[in-house]
């Protein structure tokens, strides 16, 4: 599953995640990114008559956080991390931020509240700039429910992971 709301130059993405450690450790939830929106030109002509549409491209990661459950914990959201930077689509070493915990979920809240500081914080104050709150207050319940729904989301051979 995965959604996008797009903002400005931005997509806010979210999807379900499985990750799998070296160690044999299991992690799923949900993926929230911060990726660049770009309009591309189509290579496929318009039908006639000509309806004016604009393709989009959801491109690189910017940042992301990770609201991970370790597969056979008792404690939900135990995992959950993020990558304020990227280089190109990889992402820095994950970073434990103390107040994420105990509730994962309104960190997040609380950090999408600042759209342009997170864009700032990866190191993009230029589609920080692109940002406008009005429109960032307006997506907000699309983005907040795409979340709920993702934390929730199981795919059947998870269906027992809190």
């Amino acid at each position: 599953m995965i959604t996008v709301v797009a903002i400005g130059p931005v997509a806010v993405t979210t999807n379900y995640w499985e990750e799998y450690q070296e160690d044999g450790t299991e992690e799923i939830g949900c993926r929230l990114q911060l990726r660049r929106l770009r309009e591309v030109a189509s290579e496929i002509p318009p039908p006639q008559p000509r309806r004016d549409a604009t393709w989009w491209h959801v491109d690189e990661p910017l940042w992301r956080a990770d609201l991970f459950t370790t597969v056979g914990s008792t404690t939900a959201l135990d995992a959950s991390h993020y990558h304020p930077t990227f280089t190109g689509v990889q992402p820095c070493e994950r970073v434990f931020d103390d107040t994420m915990f105990p509730d994962p979920h309104a960190w997040m809240v609380r950090r999408l509240a600042d759209l342009p500081g997170m864009l700032e914080e990866a190191g993009h104050p230029d589609l920080a700039a692109g940002i406008d709150d009005h429109d960032v207050a307006q997506a907000m319940p699309a983005i907040l429910s795409a979340l709920a729904t993702t934390l929730t989301y199981r795919p059947a051979h998870r269906a027992d992971v809190p």
